[in-house]
């Protein structure tokens, strides 16, 4: 039997899903088949709504690439991590809270980190150094 890949997806690819776009939307299919295994902490599942809530967020929402997303929530691995101290490992390497959150999740649990965050990708973030193996959505997707 296949291992299913366990990955952390960055709100930004969720978010761009439920938009409508069709990588970050190639990238839910891959959940929803059961191709890989997204995994999330509730604090990540707190960042998504509150994402989700803004009004220019709101206002690009699909009815399609929303329920896509929901569903795939609905099947994503909820693991309770991420705590203040694991979040201050990084220091002043990345400027957003948010940010921060799934950074230090995917390095606490050893998970890659798929974005399209230029703040994630940034390799003058020396993520990669500090144990987080950061992968644009566009590269996950090939």
């Amino acid at each position: 039997m296949k291992r299913i890949e366990r990955v952390i997806l960055d709100n930004c690819v969720l978010i761009e899903a439920a938009q409508g776009n069709p990588t970050a939307g190639q990238i839910i299919e891959q959940v929803l088949k059961k191709k890989i295994r997204m995994v999330m902490t509730p604090r990540m599942m707190g960042e998504f709504d509150a994402a989700l809530n803004k009004p220019k967020v709101k206002e690009k929402l699909t009815e399609n690439g929303l329920e896509a997303v929901v569903c795939a929530l609905y099947t994503a691995l909820i693991i309770d991590g991420s705590n203040y101290r694991e979040r201050m490992k990084f220091g002043g390497v990345i400027d957003d809270e948010g940010d921060l959150k799934f950074a230090a999740a995917a390095q606490r649990f050893g998970l890659p980190l798929v974005t399209n965050d230029s703040d994630l990708l940034n390799p003058a973030r020396e993520l990669k150094r500090r144990g987080v193996h950061v992968i644009s959505m566009w590269e996950f997707a090939k």
